[in-house]
């Protein structure tokens, strides 16, 4: 628990599990202690600062002053920076003032059911997070090197005062950040570039025979597999509403090369070039599949465009159980980030090649 003191205003810095220990927390703004008061369940990170410097009118009058800002912006992110290196974290805006300790607690009391369940997702998460945090902070501090203009930005916030630093640094990052969407732009083109023409090869394969039916087939399957799969129902092979087998009587001899290689995705690219699809995603399910979905709650894996490669096809793919599925698609919507995007692409291709849970 805060000592409160008199003409004390409580600031605070974000939202924490409950159980979070705050012996190594860092100094917080005006150099104030931090601590955790925990109450309904869960842990606020507050400083006690001086009531008279932090009055509504105060923090109006310096909110222009830069020289006045800086110091204390750096302070919050510092302290919510030390909490989520800790575990998960909601951060509250910079200057979150309560009058006391019993507002504080009100606010906890009132979100208390809002913040454990985004405090649990952001905890479900946290390992992803954090490595996308990570590598975002490595890719965006390697687009200076892209541009002339962002190395001479770089050099002059780093030879800026304090407060100009800050400034400078904030529009430095929105600009690496438009350098990187301007990278993966190009990623795309390229990629489409060159397997635009496997696409159309695996497009236009030939129309063999079925294996055990004279039914002529087109692609990977035979033209009647819908009405063969109803036959097949007893032997389906995974848990869930998905039908999958790994012996499929209906995969036509060259459907079986063009899956093993995963050469079958590739005219989806043509939905990625109409918009219809991404390159990472959850992927698409067929129609009988979604209305077999029982948990409401998987149904959030179709907020998002559908994708050809997320992080169930670099995890495994056939060989993980539904809820695995389900689960890795949940922490990519969660986590998404252009460098997310970046490693699942690029940890792709060597799932491919190796095969990996291709069926």
């Amino acid at each position: 628990m805060v000592s409160t003191a008199t003409h004390s205003i409580w600031y605070v810095y974000g939202i924490v599990p409950e159980e979070t220990p705050a012996s190594s927390a860092p100094a917080g703004i005006d150099d104030a202690g931090v601590a955790i008061e925990r109450h309904a369940g869960v842990g606020a990170l507050v400083s006690m600062l001086d009531e008279s410097a932090y009055a509504p009118e105060a923090v109006e009058a310096n909110s222009g002053d830069v020289a006045w800002l800086s110091p204390r912006a750096v302070a919050h992110d510092r302290v919510l920076t030390w909490a989520s290196d800790h575990g998960a974290v909601v951060p509250l805006p910079m200057f979150s003032l309560f009058t006391g300790g019993d507002a504080v607690h009100r606010m906890m009391s009132d979100r208390s059911r809002q913040l454990v369940s985004t405090l649990e997702r952001v905890g479900r998460g946290r390992e992803y997070a954090l490595r996308v945090y990570r590598i975002d902070a490595e890719l965006l501090a390697a687009t200076a090197s892209l541009s002339p203009r962002l190395a001479e930005m770089a050099s002059t916030a780093a030879a800026a005062s304090p407060g100009q630093r800050y400034l400078l640094e904030r529009k430095l990052d929105g600009e690496r950040k438009t350098e990187m969407r301007a990278v993966t732009q190009r990623l795309v083109e390229e990629i489409v570039d060159e397997l635009s023409p496997l696409a159309v090869l695996a497009a236009r394969s030939p129309i063999p025979k079925a294996a055990d039916t004279d039914v002529a087939a087109r692609g990977t399957m035979v033209l009647n597999a819908e009405a063969l799969q109803a036959a097949l129902e007893d032997a389906n092979e995974a848990d869930g509403p998905v039908f999958k087998i790994a012996v499929d009587p209906r995969i036509t001899p060259i459907g079986k090369f063009l899956r093993r290689t995963s050469l079958d995705e590739l005219p989806q690219l043509i939905n990625v070039l109409r918009g219809e699809m991404s390159l990472v995603g959850p992927r698409p399910l067929p129609l009988r599949d979604v209305g077999r979905f029982t948990c409401g709650s998987d149904l959030r894996r179709f907020s998002v465009r559908p994708g050809i490669t997320c992080l169930w096809q670099i995890s495994g793919r056939s060989s993980l159980s539904f809820v695995d599925w389900v689960r890795l698609d949940l922490q990519y919507i969660d986590s998404w980030s252009l460098a997310l995007d970046f490693s699942i692409l690029v940890r792709t291709l060597p799932a491919v090649v190796r095969g990996d849970g291709a069926h």
